[in-house]
């Protein structure tokens, strides 16, 4: 069963690789809050608010133009 399981991914692997799908998993994981302390969770805010005032934020239209180019839409 385990063979039949490693076949058929082998199998997915190559027809998105030929059909040019993105198999590859993103680099960078989501931050999942459900498991964090709060000092984790404010950690993770203070990052967010900190990357705002360093001038990193985005104007809704640039966040659509993002999504749009990453998810082809």
């Amino acid at each position: 069963m385990v063979t039949d399981m490693l076949n058929a991914a082998a199998l997915c692997h190559q027809t998105e690789s030929a059909e040019g799908w993105n198999v590859m998993p993103p680099t960078k994981r989501p931050v999942a809050i459900g498991g964090m302390s709060r000092a984790a969770l404010d950690c993770e805010l203070a990052k967010g608010v900190d990357s705002l005032h360093d001038g990193n934020g985005m104007t809704p239209d640039e966040v659509d133009a993002a999504l749009a180019r990453e998810f082809g839409r």
